[in-house]
């Protein structure tokens, strides 16, 4: 089964403008990205999550996360998504939003905001996000 996908993939990849296909972009090409300002990657697995900041002209600064990152990042839209099922509208719901704000801003936005400041970034500077699903 393995193999069939190898030789799909490999056949993919002969046509033209496919022939990165799969394959993780150039740490070049990932930087070219920051020219307009910080590119926050961040990248959650069950066994080790980091929040990457890319610049144009410095090496990546890495920003590890607690260890139940992941557990507490897949909780969010869950939390979210019920309390949409019964009324945007509701008390329920604000509290929700807020919440998963709240747990966001924890696991993230301080975190990268922490280091944007010591890597000497200014302040309302823009920053690109790039996220996976």
């Amino acid at each position: 089964m393995l193999d069939n996908r190898d030789k799909l993939i490999s056949q993919i990849r002969t046509r033209k403008g496919l022939e990165s296909f799969l394959k993780p972009p150039s740490f070049d090409i990932l930087r070219s990205a920051a020219v307009r300002g910080p590119v926050i990657v961040i990248n959650q697995c069950r066994w080790r999550s980091d929040i990457i900041i890319l610049l144009r002209d410095t090496p990546p600064s890495i920003i590890p996360t607690p260890n139940d990152f992941s557990d507490r990042a897949n909780k969010l839209p869950e939390q979210l998504s019920g309390a949409r099922e019964k009324d945007l509208d509701s008390v329920e719901y604000e509290d929700a939003l807020y919440s998963v704000l709240k747990e966001l801003y924890e696991l993230v936005g301080r975190p990268v905001i922490q280091r944007l400041n010591e890597l000497h970034i200014p302040e309302q500077n823009r920053v690109f996000q790039s996220c996976h699903y």
